[in-house]
């Protein structure tokens, strides 16, 4: 469903898919385009010719082409993290109290249940973004590395540590010891992740077992069952 308008002399269109919602507004500011997922979660904003991508653990990389041409990034500190949810909840805030007022048109109107999605993105503060990466934290151990294609998947972690933990080239799980789950454990973590993610599970394309590595207790398994 993509919905088209006006509001401010700048255009409106309003991206609905069945995971995502896409705010974009072109005006005298340029470009602005922020995504939600359908908790109403930020996920990424063009601001400024500045793309932003946010982690579920609240952090944010901040990625743009500088004057030479050269492409650049930069994970933004914590008060630049929370000035970004500040401004994406300015804009989507006042779009829906605009859109409340009959002051931005729209073609076709909203419907009721693509207005509360609109609510739900612009509840989206820095109080909640805290909460909602504290939930996060008490659930992941931290997340070492990820293949590139696995940005967008959902991460199990039925490991902790790594098996090897001696090759002098990685640091990534040298302050654990490794373990696998029990059966019984590695269900609550799933169960846990499932409702933080909410509605926002939509949005996830796979599911990974991060863990280093994490194939050696998938083998045992295999031979139990």
């Amino acid at each position: 469903m993509v919905i088209l308008g006006k509001w401010k002399n700048q255009s409106v269109t309003l991206s609905i898919k069945p995971n995502t919602l896409t705010i974009s507004l072109d005006g005298s500011e340029g470009p602005r385009v922020l995504s939600y997922d359908l908790c109403g979660r930020l996920w990424t904003a063009m601001l400024r010719q500045v793309s932003y991508r946010r982690g579920l653990d609240g952090k944010v990389v901040a990625k743009w082409i500088a004057e030479n041409g050269q492409r650049d990034r930069r994970w933004l500190p914590v008060e630049e993290c929370r000035q970004l949810l500040i401004e994406a909840v300015e804009i989507t805030s006042n779009l829906l109290l605009a859109i409340q007022r009959g002051e931005a048109t729209l073609s076709p109107t909203l419907q009721p249940a693509e207005q509360v999605l609109l609510e739900k993105a612009a509840a989206f503060s820095p109080n909640q973004a805290a909460r909602d990466a504290d939930h996060y934290r008490a659930i992941y151990k931290p997340v070492g590395i990820l293949p590139p294609d696995q940005y967008m998947a959902v991460v199990l972690q039925l490991t902790e540590g790594c098996a090897f933990n001696s090759c002098t080239f990685c640091t990534f799980y040298r302050d654990r010891p490794f373990r696998t789950k029990k059966l019984p454990e590695f269900a609550v973590h799933i169960q846990a992740i499932s409702e933080v993610l909410g509605e926002g599970l939509s949005l996830r394309r796979a599911v990974f077992l991060c863990g280093g590595p994490s194939f050696l207790p998938i083998c045992r398994c295999r031979r139990r069952g």
